[in-house]
């Protein structure tokens, strides 16, 4: 999980960065670049990935669980971004979110029946599953949220090209890249209950002292101070979520349980950037009335939203605080269990 977050912090990051060079030339590269690194990832991976026992032929695939499931998320994410403009109580707003519902339980009638579901419903009966699934909504939700916001404060109103935006955010994820390697020790002492709720606490005050930006920011005193605890979080949190979704999993099933962190992640991220844009679209100015000042004015709201959502995260995430002394871990205990399957026993 170290080298994975080291990894995902030091691509995103340097895609900041590349991607404020390629608009020096052009903002269309940024559309491009993505294509041939895709297309060399997917030929890598077909060249190393092996073989899963379903493309084996074992089990098959859950063809219509995965399109429901895919539609249903799809539609979920294009309503919540559409019904800003065309109106939350709008008939087009209501009858999609009716059908999300409708596919939804489509989707579990499927999962339910089919002998090689594509989620096994049972997985989201544990309590630190469930946790790590709304931590990652919320976690990434509000960090995405907060990216945007600051991306649009600092471009639109103090004129900093995208490069210098993004060498902005890169304190960021140079911190969560430098520090990735020491996480797995620290998790390991304290657990993973402990370091999300520390690294919420850590995003909820930067994205707290952000609040107090102005027009004309230093950027060592208002700017650097949220970005340090966002990168805080962000190293403290990231991997802690994946470990507990991961911990104590069947070998066979960990791919399903990091599949559905991921859709968490983009879900998570998707929707709640189309809140906090709804949040910034209705305190708009007025077109006589637009001038620096009220555009900030206006984005303050989405700042408090973003704060909002990382405090949900945090709250969600206390309550895997309540642990019961003297029981051992789930992978400890199953790892016992096969351990004496395999010694045979004498009188």
């Amino acid at each position: 999980m170290a080298i994975y977050t080291t990894c995902g912090a030091t691509g995103y990051s340097m895609g900041l960065v590349f991607s404020g060079l390629l608009t020096e030339a052009s903002w269309r590269l940024t559309m491009l670049l993505p294509a041939p690194v895709a297309l060399i990832a997917l030929l890598v991976g077909l060249k190393l990935l092996p073989r899963s026992e379903r493309e084996r032929g074992e089990g098959g695939y859950d063809i219509p669980g995965a399109v429901l499931g895919t539609a249903s998320m799809l539609l979920l994410v294009f309503t919540v971004v559409e019904a800003p403009e065309v109106g939350w109580a709008a008939a087009r707003t209501v009858l999609s979110f009716a059908a999300v519902a409708v596919l939804l339980a489509a989707f579990v009638a499927v999962e339910r029946r089919s002998p090689s579901p594509l989620i096994r419903l049972g997985v989201l009966r544990s309590g630190p599953q469930v946790r790590a699934q709304l931590g990652a909504m919320t976690f990434i939700g509000s960090y995405i949220g907060f990216q945007f916001l600051v991306t649009l404060y600092m471009q639109q109103l103090l004129g900093w090209s995208a490069l210098h935006t993004a060498l902005a955010f890169l304190p960021a994820g140079a911190l969560v890249a430098l520090s990735a390697t020491k996480v797995g020790a620290v998790i390991d002492r304290f657990g993973t209950a402990r370091l999300m709720v520390l690294g919420f606490v850590l995003m909820v005050v930067g994205y707290v002292l952000f609040l107090r930006v102005d027009l004309h920011p230093v950027y060592a005193a208002a700017i650097l101070p949220t970005m340090l605890l966002v990168g805080s979080g962000f190293a403290l949190t990231f991997p802690s979520l994946n470990v507990q979704a991961t911990n104590g999993v069947d070998e066979h099933e960990q791919g399903m349980v990091s599949g559905l962190l991921n859709t968490s992640v983009q879900v998570g991220g998707a929707i709640f950037l189309a809140v906090v844009t709804a949040v910034v679209t209705a305190n708009a100015p007025e077109k006589g009335a637009v001038t620096p000042q009220a555009v900030l004015d206006s984005y303050r709201p989405g700042f408090v939203v973003v704060t909002l959502i990382a405090l949900a995260g945090l709250l969600i995430t206390l309550t895997g605080l309540r642990t019961r002394r003297g029981r051992p871990s789930v992978v400890v205990a199953k790892s016992t269990l096969r351990e004496a399957e395999r010694v045979p026993v004498r009188d």
